[in-house]
């Protein structure tokens, strides 16, 4: 009989194990379709993307601060959101 170790539960990362990823690469399709669309389609992909960047780096954050992995300026940056 082959030993197989326990599945462990591992929680979901919304931006790294779901299609919320693919946000992250939205402005590469606007510059694919830059010829195609109007120049404010592009800003707006850019936008996306920015958006996807930026909760992902919060999200990591306020993880990382909760299990006190955090240097005291990442701690002043998200202390300063929270506010």
């Amino acid at each position: 009989m082959e030993h197989t170790p326990e599945k462990q539960s591992k929680e979901v990362d919304i931006y790294r194990d779901t299609w919320v990823r693919f946000l992250g690469y939205a402005n590469e399709v606007g510059e694919a379709f830059r010829a195609l669309v109007p120049v404010s389609a592009v800003w707006a992909s850019y936008a996306v993307a920015t958006a996807y960047v930026s909760a992902d780096a919060l999200d990591k954050g306020k993880k990382a601060a909760a299990h006190g992995k955090t240097s005291q300026c990442s701690i002043d940056v998200f202390s300063y959101f929270n506010t």
